[in-house]
Parts: structure tokens; C-alpha cells; sequence
């Protein structure tokens, strides 16, 4: 089913926030794990503990909002289907969030095309993710033990 597009601003706008909130999360992460290391303890910082409380919540919210997009032909409750349409924003599926096509009628894709583009963007978060752990290896092996 074709969602019918947001105005331009309000796609720029969820971009921007995921883009800021991932900014964020790598930020808090970085300074848990310097704090970690410097201080020569294994105890979990104030973000590891909302972090890890944040991912069973994001976890679930997307397991869900999965189970009833996949299962779109079972009649379920209107409210279920209200709660379903929140959860479809922590799904955090950036195509479905700002459809390209909205922005340009050239951007266009069906859905074979959009596996490809979900596919490629989550190959990129993955090799950014593999990115700050081989930095923050450097970091710690090389940079810290100097001083």
C-alpha cells in the first residue's frame, strides 16, 4: 500500500533526527567506553544501563511493528492497528520513514529496489559500527598506553 507523502519539511526533519539521535548514541557510547577504560573498572556506566534497557524496548517495538506489517491481512483490532502505526517509527526502516519518491517523482522504487536500498543502508550502519570499534581499538592500544 502507497502511504501518502509528508510534507517535505517533516521528512527532512525525521532524517535529521535519526541522523542526530545516531550522532548522539555513538557520542554516549564513545565517552561510557573512555570512561571504562581510564578509570581501569568493568563497572556499567549510567549509559550502559539505559542503553541496554533501550535496546529490549526498541527490539521489541520493532518485532511488532514487523509481526503486524507482515501479517497485514489478519483483521486485528483498530486500536492494535493505531498502536502498529506509532511502532512503524522505531522500526527505523529509513525508506519507509521518508519515502525517496516523495522528494523527487525520479526516486521512485518498487519493492525490489527498496530490499536493495534497506539492504545497502544497513551494510553501511553495519561497516560504521565495525569502524568505531577498530578507531576505538587504535585508541586504546596505541593512543592511551603512550601517556
Amino acid at each position: 500500500t502507497c502511504q501518502p507523502c509528508p510534507p517535505l519539511w517533516r521528512g527532512v526533519l525525521q532524517l535529521l533526527l535519526v541522523a542526530v539521535l545516531f550522532v548522539v548514541l555513538m557520542f554516549g557510547l564513545f565517552k561510557a567506553d573512555r570512561l571504562r577504560t581510564t578509570e581501569h573498572h568493568h563497572a556499567a556506566t549510567v549509559f550502559d544501563q539505559i542503553a541496554s534497557k533501550l535496546k529490549i524496548l526498541i527490539g521489541f517495538a520493532q518485532v511488532m511493528a514487523g509481526v503486524l506489517s507482515a501479517l497485514a491481512y489478519v483483521p486485528w483490532p483498530p486500536s492494535l492497528l493505531y498502536v502498529g502505526r506509532w511502532l512503524k517509527i522505531v522500526e527505523l526502516n529509513a525508506v519507509d520513514m521518508s519515502n525517496p519518491s516523495c522528494f523527487s517523482t525520479r526516486l521512485r522504487m518498487n519493492e525490489l529496489e527498496k530490499i536493495v536500498v534497506s539492504i545497502i543502508g544497513q551494510t553501511v550502519l553495519l561497516l560504521c559500527i565495525v569502524l568505531y570499534y577498530v578507531l576505538r581499538y587504535c585508541v586504546v592500544s596505541f593512543c592511551w598506553k603512550r601517556f
